[in-house]
């Protein structure tokens, strides 16, 4: 079974791009527009939450440089990125957090598979950027109440993720 499993992901970008070539070459290069501008603001709003909200806290809380932080965490970041699980990277993150922040043992145990599971900020910011993209696009208008509903729907749905991957 897993290679099955295997086989079907090594050729996933291959049927991806075909099936992207065929929406394209039937709907026109005007479709990628914009889907550039959804991937575009919640690339802005990833950014700003990690450099803006992000790097406050650390720099309030921690009394750490921000800077200082992402540095060493770099190779949490690549391992992150590859892999795209925040539970996969819980080793590298647990090694790192101890030898290079130098943060104890019982405290990095406790805290960090702690953070994997419920630290979703990434799919309620992708959920509500989504929200608003699909409402654009079929010309919904949204008030100020029906952000409210979209922030609070989002946070409230990345909560509940985290109850239905365990």
């Amino acid at each position: 079974m897993m290679k099955v499993v295997t086989l079907v992901m090594d050729f996933a970008p291959i049927g991806v791009f075909f099936l992207m070539a065929k929406t394209f070459s039937e709907q026109g290069f005007g479709l990628i527009v914009p889907m550039l501008g959804y991937f575009s603001v919640i690339i802005v709003c990833l950014l700003l939450h990690t450099f803006g909200t992000l790097s406050l806290l650390l720099a309030l809380f921690a009394k750490l440089s921000p800077i200082i932080f992402i540095k060493k965490m770099r190779p949490v970041h690549v391992f992150a990125f590859r892999t795209a699980s925040s539970n996969a990277t819980i080793p590298v993150t647990l090694q790192v957090v101890e030898k290079r922040l130098r943060v104890d043992n019982a405290t990095a145990a406790f805290t960090i598979p702690l953070g994997a599971t419920i630290n979703m900020d990434g799919t309620a910011i992708m959920q509500g950027v989504a929200t608003v993209f699909i409402a654009n696009v079929y010309g919904v208008d949204l008030g100020a109440s029906d952000f409210v509903t979209i922030v609070s729907m989002s946070i409230l749905a990345s909560i509940v993720v985290v109850f239905l991957k365990g």
